[in-house]
Protein backbone atom coordinates (compact mmCIF):
# COMPACT_ATOMS: atom_id res chain seq x y z
CA UNK A 1 0.00 0.00 0.00
CA UNK A 2 1.26 3.48 -1.14
CA UNK A 3 0.94 7.06 -0.35
CA UNK A 4 1.78 9.93 -2.89
CA UNK A 5 3.35 12.85 -0.74
CA UNK A 6 4.25 16.52 -2.66
CA UNK A 7 5.47 18.70 0.16
CA UNK A 8 6.22 21.85 -1.00
CA UNK A 9 9.27 23.65 0.59
CA UNK A 10 10.17 27.65 1.30
CA UNK A 11 13.78 27.21 -0.33
CA UNK A 12 14.72 26.51 -4.10
CA UNK A 13 18.20 28.49 -4.41
CA UNK A 14 20.44 26.13 -2.16
CA UNK A 15 20.21 22.56 -3.81
CA UNK A 16 22.43 20.91 -0.55
CA UNK A 17 19.49 21.93 1.76
CA UNK A 18 16.69 20.73 -0.70
CA UNK A 19 18.86 17.62 -0.73
CA UNK A 20 18.69 17.46 2.98
CA UNK A 21 15.03 17.55 3.16
CA UNK A 22 14.10 15.51 0.32
CA UNK A 23 16.28 13.26 1.94
CA UNK A 24 14.52 13.42 5.90
CA UNK A 25 11.75 12.96 4.40
CA UNK A 26 12.29 9.58 2.70
CA UNK A 27 15.51 8.62 5.00
CA UNK A 28 13.06 5.26 6.16
CA UNK A 29 12.79 1.99 4.68
CA UNK A 30 9.33 2.57 3.96
CA UNK A 31 9.66 5.62 2.00
CA UNK A 32 11.15 6.90 -1.55
CA UNK A 33 12.34 9.77 -3.29
CA UNK A 34 10.81 10.05 -6.56
CA UNK A 35 11.78 14.02 -7.75
CA UNK A 36 12.61 17.24 -6.43
CA UNK A 37 12.17 20.23 -8.55
CA UNK A 38 14.04 23.60 -7.30
CA UNK A 39 12.68 26.80 -8.68
CA UNK A 40 15.22 29.78 -7.92
CA UNK A 41 12.86 32.33 -8.62
CA UNK A 42 10.21 31.03 -6.68
CA UNK A 43 12.35 29.92 -3.94
CA UNK A 44 10.41 26.84 -3.68
CA UNK A 45 10.77 23.42 -4.41
CA UNK A 46 8.44 20.66 -4.95
CA UNK A 47 9.54 16.93 -3.47
CA UNK A 48 7.40 14.09 -4.43
CA UNK A 49 7.59 10.54 -2.77
CA UNK A 50 6.13 7.21 -2.19
CA UNK A 51 5.60 6.45 1.66
CA UNK A 52 4.08 3.14 3.24
CA UNK A 53 1.24 4.19 5.50
CA UNK A 54 3.18 3.53 8.43
CA UNK A 55 5.71 5.56 7.45
CA UNK A 56 3.67 8.91 6.78
CA UNK A 57 3.69 10.74 10.69
CA UNK A 58 7.49 10.34 10.93
CA UNK A 59 8.84 10.73 7.86
CA UNK A 60 6.58 13.88 8.33
CA UNK A 61 7.94 14.94 11.52
CA UNK A 62 11.50 14.16 9.87
CA UNK A 63 11.09 16.61 7.32
CA UNK A 64 9.62 19.66 8.98
CA UNK A 65 12.72 19.04 11.27
CA UNK A 66 15.36 19.16 8.89
CA UNK A 67 13.16 22.36 7.28
CA UNK A 68 13.01 24.34 10.58
CA UNK A 69 16.78 23.85 10.61
CA UNK A 70 17.75 25.36 7.49
CA UNK A 71 15.29 27.73 6.46
CA UNK A 72 14.04 31.11 8.37
CA UNK A 73 11.32 33.12 7.23
CA UNK A 74 12.13 36.28 8.14
CA UNK A 75 14.87 36.31 5.67
CA UNK A 76 12.73 34.42 2.46
CA UNK A 77 12.05 36.23 -0.62
CA UNK A 78 10.57 34.60 -3.25
CA UNK A 79 7.47 35.55 -5.58
CA UNK A 80 5.64 32.04 -4.28
CA UNK A 81 2.78 32.73 -1.73
CA UNK A 82 3.55 30.73 1.37
CA UNK A 83 2.76 30.42 4.68
CA UNK A 84 5.58 28.21 6.07
CA UNK A 85 9.15 26.62 5.85
CA UNK A 86 7.00 23.53 5.22
CA UNK A 87 4.66 25.35 3.04
CA UNK A 88 1.97 22.42 2.18
CA UNK A 89 1.85 18.78 2.81
CA UNK A 90 -0.51 17.11 0.56
CA UNK A 91 -1.22 13.38 0.23
CA UNK A 92 -2.62 11.17 -2.36
CA UNK A 93 -3.51 7.98 -2.06
CA UNK A 94 -2.07 5.26 -4.18
CA UNK A 95 -2.98 1.27 -4.97
CA UNK A 96 -5.73 -0.05 -2.69
CA UNK A 97 -5.25 2.72 0.12
CA UNK A 98 -8.99 4.30 0.94
CA UNK A 99 -9.21 7.79 0.82
CA UNK A 100 -10.64 7.93 4.49
CA UNK A 101 -7.64 6.15 5.76
CA UNK A 102 -4.89 8.95 4.26
CA UNK A 103 -7.52 11.43 5.34
CA UNK A 104 -7.27 9.92 8.89
CA UNK A 105 -3.25 9.63 8.63
CA UNK A 106 -3.05 13.00 7.17
CA UNK A 107 -5.07 14.65 10.43
CA UNK A 108 -3.02 12.32 12.62
CA UNK A 109 0.27 14.30 11.20
CA UNK A 110 -0.87 17.16 11.53
CA UNK A 111 -1.25 17.18 14.91
CA UNK A 112 1.81 15.58 15.65
CA UNK A 113 3.66 18.15 13.89
CA UNK A 114 1.64 21.15 16.23
CA UNK A 115 2.43 19.54 19.01
CA UNK A 116 5.96 18.32 18.44
CA UNK A 117 7.40 21.78 16.92
CA UNK A 118 4.57 24.06 18.09
CA UNK A 119 3.46 25.87 15.18
CA UNK A 120 0.11 25.89 13.63
CA UNK A 121 -1.37 23.69 11.40
CA UNK A 122 -4.66 24.16 9.03
CA UNK A 123 -6.49 21.31 7.20
CA UNK A 124 -7.04 21.71 3.37
CA UNK A 125 -8.80 20.04 0.86
CA UNK A 126 -9.90 16.11 1.17
CA UNK A 127 -8.11 16.32 4.77
CA UNK A 128 -9.88 19.75 5.86
CA UNK A 129 -12.89 19.60 8.22
CA UNK A 130 -16.67 20.77 7.98
CA UNK A 131 -16.32 23.16 10.95
CA UNK A 132 -13.47 24.67 8.74
CA UNK A 133 -13.44 23.57 5.20
CA UNK A 134 -9.89 25.75 4.98
CA UNK A 135 -8.84 26.62 1.25
CA UNK A 136 -4.94 26.95 0.40
CA UNK A 137 -5.37 29.93 -1.37
CA UNK A 138 -7.10 31.64 1.39
CA UNK A 139 -4.70 30.91 3.68
CA UNK A 140 -1.74 32.22 1.45
CA UNK A 141 -4.09 35.43 0.79
CA UNK A 142 -1.85 38.78 2.10
CA UNK A 143 1.09 36.65 3.01
CA UNK A 144 2.40 36.30 6.35
CA UNK A 145 1.05 38.95 8.13
CA UNK A 146 -2.23 38.67 7.05
CA UNK A 147 -2.71 35.25 8.23
CA UNK A 148 -1.47 36.43 11.79
CA UNK A 149 -3.56 38.89 11.53
CA UNK A 150 -6.59 37.04 10.47
CA UNK A 151 -5.45 34.14 13.39
CA UNK A 152 -5.83 36.83 15.60
CA UNK A 153 -8.84 38.25 14.73
CA UNK A 154 -10.80 34.97 15.03
CA UNK A 155 -11.66 34.78 11.09
CA UNK A 156 -8.96 31.80 10.81
CA UNK A 157 -8.44 28.83 13.71
CA UNK A 158 -5.76 26.60 12.47
CA UNK A 159 -7.13 23.11 13.58
CA UNK A 160 -3.90 22.09 15.09
CA UNK A 161 -1.35 24.01 17.36
CA UNK A 162 -0.72 27.68 18.48
CA UNK A 163 -3.00 30.63 16.89
CA UNK A 164 0.46 32.25 16.44
CA UNK A 165 3.22 31.77 13.81
CA UNK A 166 6.74 30.20 14.36
CA UNK A 167 8.89 32.90 14.24
CA UNK A 168 10.99 31.21 11.47
CA UNK A 169 9.00 28.65 10.62
CA UNK A 170 5.35 29.93 10.04
CA UNK A 171 2.68 27.52 9.46
CA UNK A 172 2.11 24.40 7.62
CA UNK A 173 -0.82 23.22 5.31
CA UNK A 174 -1.79 19.82 5.27
CA UNK A 175 -3.78 18.34 3.24
CA UNK A 176 -5.41 15.09 0.79
CA UNK A 177 -6.30 15.17 -2.90
CA UNK A 178 -6.49 13.44 -6.19
CA UNK A 179 -3.92 13.94 -8.75
CA UNK A 180 -2.45 17.35 -9.54
CA UNK A 181 -0.36 18.42 -12.75
CA UNK A 182 0.88 21.45 -11.69
CA UNK A 183 1.92 22.93 -14.97
CA UNK A 184 4.01 26.17 -15.66
CA UNK A 185 4.15 28.26 -19.43
CA UNK A 186 7.39 30.55 -19.39
CA UNK A 187 6.45 33.48 -21.93
CA UNK A 188 9.13 35.71 -23.87
CA UNK A 189 8.39 38.74 -21.69
CA UNK A 190 9.01 40.30 -18.35
CA UNK A 191 5.81 42.43 -18.25
CA UNK A 192 4.12 40.21 -15.51
CA UNK A 193 0.53 42.19 -16.40
CA UNK A 194 0.47 39.78 -19.21
CA UNK A 195 1.10 36.63 -17.06
CA UNK A 196 -1.50 38.08 -14.69
CA UNK A 197 -4.06 38.99 -17.80
CA UNK A 198 -3.44 35.43 -19.32
CA UNK A 199 -3.95 33.15 -15.87
CA UNK A 200 -7.01 35.42 -15.23
CA UNK A 201 -8.41 34.32 -18.67
CA UNK A 202 -7.53 30.68 -18.35
CA UNK A 203 -8.72 29.89 -14.49
CA UNK A 204 -11.63 28.33 -14.12
CA UNK A 205 -12.57 30.69 -11.36
CA UNK A 206 -12.55 33.39 -14.12
CA UNK A 207 -14.53 31.63 -16.34
CA UNK A 208 -12.10 30.22 -18.38
CA UNK A 209 -10.79 26.02 -18.89
CA UNK A 210 -12.36 23.54 -16.09
CA UNK A 211 -10.19 22.12 -13.53
CA UNK A 212 -7.66 24.74 -13.78
CA UNK A 213 -6.26 27.14 -10.84
CA UNK A 214 -3.78 29.65 -12.43
CA UNK A 215 -1.98 32.47 -11.10
CA UNK A 216 0.76 34.58 -13.06
CA UNK A 217 4.32 34.85 -11.90
CA UNK A 218 7.39 37.08 -12.58
CA UNK A 219 10.68 34.78 -13.48
CA UNK A 220 13.79 37.60 -12.41
CA UNK A 221 16.61 34.55 -12.69
CA UNK A 222 14.84 33.96 -16.28
CA UNK A 223 13.97 37.53 -17.09
CA UNK A 224 10.23 36.35 -17.70
CA UNK A 225 7.12 35.54 -16.85
CA UNK A 226 4.73 32.59 -16.62
CA UNK A 227 1.63 31.26 -16.52
CA UNK A 228 1.61 28.96 -13.16
CA UNK A 229 -1.02 26.68 -12.99
CA UNK A 230 -2.60 23.84 -11.39
CA UNK A 231 -4.49 21.49 -13.19
CA UNK A 232 -6.79 19.62 -10.43
CA UNK A 233 -8.52 17.00 -13.12
CA UNK A 234 -6.50 16.65 -15.99
CA UNK A 235 -9.47 14.77 -17.92
CA UNK A 236 -11.27 17.75 -17.78
CA UNK A 237 -8.55 19.76 -19.29
CA UNK A 238 -5.59 18.28 -20.76
CA UNK A 239 -2.11 19.37 -20.96
CA UNK A 240 -2.47 20.19 -24.47
CA UNK A 241 -5.50 22.05 -23.45
CA UNK A 242 -3.77 24.27 -20.99
CA UNK A 243 -0.74 25.03 -23.16
CA UNK A 244 -3.44 26.36 -26.29
CA UNK A 245 -5.67 28.30 -24.34
CA UNK A 246 -1.66 29.86 -23.13
CA UNK A 247 -0.32 30.10 -26.84
CA UNK A 248 -3.74 31.52 -28.01
CA UNK A 249 -3.89 34.72 -25.28
CA UNK A 250 0.03 35.19 -25.31
CA UNK A 251 -0.10 34.92 -29.24
CA UNK A 252 -2.85 37.73 -29.25
CA UNK A 253 -1.00 39.84 -27.13
CA UNK A 254 2.04 39.14 -29.68
CA UNK A 255 4.06 37.10 -26.85
CA UNK A 256 5.61 34.11 -28.09
CA UNK A 257 6.24 31.11 -25.57
CA UNK A 258 9.93 30.30 -24.16
CA UNK A 259 9.13 26.71 -22.51
CA UNK A 260 6.81 25.08 -20.27
CA UNK A 261 7.45 22.82 -17.28
CA UNK A 262 5.78 19.85 -15.31
CA UNK A 263 6.52 20.31 -11.75
CA UNK A 264 6.98 16.65 -10.24
CA UNK A 265 5.47 13.58 -11.81
CA UNK A 266 2.36 12.73 -13.44
CA UNK A 267 0.56 9.75 -13.72
CA UNK A 268 0.85 7.52 -17.65
CA UNK A 269 -2.64 8.37 -18.30
CA UNK A 270 -1.96 12.23 -18.98
CA UNK A 271 0.72 11.56 -21.04
CA UNK A 272 0.98 11.59 -24.87
CA UNK A 273 2.82 10.70 -28.05
CA UNK A 274 5.81 13.95 -28.98
CA UNK A 275 4.21 15.69 -25.27
CA UNK A 276 8.20 16.94 -25.48
CA UNK A 277 7.90 19.19 -28.46
CA UNK A 278 4.61 19.80 -28.48
CA UNK A 279 4.39 21.55 -25.02
CA UNK A 280 7.93 22.80 -25.63
CA UNK A 281 8.84 20.81 -22.26
CA UNK A 282 12.33 21.57 -20.71
CA UNK A 283 12.81 17.88 -19.70
CA UNK A 284 11.09 14.89 -20.77
CA UNK A 285 8.04 14.86 -18.28
CA UNK A 286 8.45 11.89 -15.72
CA UNK A 287 5.84 9.33 -15.07
CA UNK A 288 4.48 8.20 -11.72
CA UNK A 289 4.56 4.59 -12.48
CA UNK A 290 7.41 3.96 -14.20
CA UNK A 291 9.32 5.92 -11.46
CA UNK A 292 8.16 3.90 -8.57
CA UNK A 293 9.34 0.69 -10.17
CA UNK A 294 12.88 2.30 -10.71
CA UNK A 295 13.21 2.91 -7.14
CA UNK A 296 11.50 -0.33 -6.27
CA UNK A 297 8.46 0.63 -4.53
CA UNK A 298 6.29 -1.70 -6.48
Amino acid sequence: MLIEAIPNVSEGRRHAAVEAMAHAFTRGADAWLLDTHEDPSLHRSVVTAALEPDALIEASCALLDEAMKLIDLAHHHGVHPRIGALDVLPFVPLDDVSRDDVIELARDAASELAHRFELPVFLYGGAATSARPHALHELRRGGLTALQNRMDEGELVPDFGKKSLHETAGATAVGVRDFLISYNVALETEDVRVAHAIARSVRESSGGLPAVQALGMALPHKNLVQVSMNLTNFSKTSLQEAYEAVRTEATSKQIEIDHSEIVGLIPSEAAFEGMSSKLRLERAPGILEERLKQVGAI
